[in-house]
């Protein structure tokens, strides 16, 4: 299945099927991929051996990624998403992606969890399939640095987070009433609090602010670049220092790596070309396509120096699609 989905680069059956060059008829192939896709592999057992081979940093960096699939009338529960790309409405698929970052763009999936709201079962969310995950894997990975977009600043999510051993930073909405000494204030006003100072080309501030249903001191830090809106984070690290709030800051924009996987895993893998009427093959899928991308991670420096020869310029900051070529 992994071969078929790096050299097919594409998730629907058929494709991977014509890529495998089977000596059968290419039904036949199909049919066994479509059988065997919820057989007797432990996918499990799977992500765990491939967990003790990924080199994971000091940040690990958690989005939503949306499938659309408006044509899949007969797909098992799919439900209504909200497309980002399109800003707008759509059928399909939400997936949870987890990746290890880094400041040189390299880094590893760690969890691809593809889910509906349709197939939940009593006690079951979005909110507590992350928790799940990040459970998980800050038992594997402690200490490390979570950073979320918005949409993550729900109360529960953070109330669950603090329970494990992982520092978060979680881009707020707005709407979060802060608690700073006798002040009280919603974070889109709390530039007028928290004073900024120039560094290099944005005005940063930071200090430490309590938040509804918790007596932690959290730290929200507040980022002014030129010609945008002031950008509001919230820690549950106390900063010790302006050079500790950058070190936050900094975590946060390596956040940038993960949206470059999603659009390289929807364009190399054609995610939305899924054609399966299973949901358990749908998640098991994900699971495949998370180790293909973790093998081209692996092999990363091997399969650019074999591709090398079919460009004239140096290799982009992300050099993934150029690493899919040498595959």
């Amino acid at each position: 299945m992994l071969y078929g989905l790096l050299t097919g680069g594409s998730v629907r059956l058929s494709q991977i099927a014509r890529s495998l060059k089977e000596d059968t008829v290419l039904l036949y192939t199909e049919k066994r991929l479509s059988r065997n896709i919820c057989g007797r592999i432990d996918t499990g057992k799977l992500e765990e051996e491939y967990l003790k081979l990924v080199k994971v940093g000091r940040v690990i960096a958690v989005d939503n990624c949306d499938i659309r699939k408006n044509k899949g009338y007969e797909m098992p529960y799919i439900g209504r998403i909200w497309d980002g790309s399109e800003q707008s409405i759509a059928f399909g698929y939400n997936m949870l992606q987890i990746e290890a970052v880094n400041k040189d763009r390299s880094g590893f999936p760690l969890a691809m969890r593809l889910h509906s709201y349709k197939a939940y079962k009593e006690g079951e969310s979005q909110n507590k399939l992350l928790l799940t995950e990040a459970r998980r894997l800050s038992s594997l990975f402690p200490n490390r640095i979570w950073v979320f977009d918005r949409g993550y600043d729900a109360g529960r999510i953070m109330e669950g987070l603090r329970k494990m051993p992982l520092t978060y930073v979680i881009r707020q909405k707005g709407t979060r009433k802060l608690f700073l000494k006798d002040k009280s204030f919603l974070v889109k006003n709390a530039w007028r609090y928290i004073p900024l100072k120039e560094r290099g080309r944005q005005r940063i501030g930071f200090a430490h602010v309590e938040i509804n249903g918790t007596e932690k001191i959290h730290t929200i830090i507040l980022v002014k670049r030129p010609g945008r809106a002031v950008v509001a984070l919230l820690s549950n690290h106390k900063a010790k220092d302006m050079k500790d709030a950058e070190r936050l800051l900094d975590a946060y924009k390596q956040r940038w790596g993960i949206e470059e996987s999603i659009r390289f895993l929807k364009q190399s893998f054609d995610l939305e070309d899924i054609r399966l009427l299973r949901y358990e093959a749908l998640q098991r899928m994900m699971v495949f396509v998370m180790l293909s991308y973790g093998f081209l991670r692996l092999n990363q420096k091997k399969l650019l120096e074999r591709n090398m020869v079919k460009h004239f310029s140096e290799p982009p900051r992300f050099t993934m699609y150029r690493v899919m070529e040498g595959v």
